[in-house]
């Protein structure tokens, strides 16, 4: 399977290749920062502990991103 990895920084436009992309291809996208939002926003017990980092403007970990 082929898989696509989008960066770069915020603002960058990310999200709305990942969108062109899907559509062309007819794939799906996964986002991990929509991920985090809606976490978050349900205040799931995953949510609540990605909450600590991203309120201090850092990197949620690697473990923690999996586990979500």
């Amino acid at each position: 399977m082929t898989r696509l990895l989008i960066i770069g920084p915020p603002g960058s436009g990310k999200g709305t290749q990942a969108v062109h992309i899907a559509r062309h291809f007819s794939i799906p996208t996964v986002s991990t920062g929509e991920i985090f939002r809606t976490n978050v926003g349900q205040e799931t017990p995953l949510g609540r502990e990605a909450a600590k980092y991203l309120d201090d403007g850092a990197l949620v970990p690697d473990h923690l991103t999996n586990a979500l």
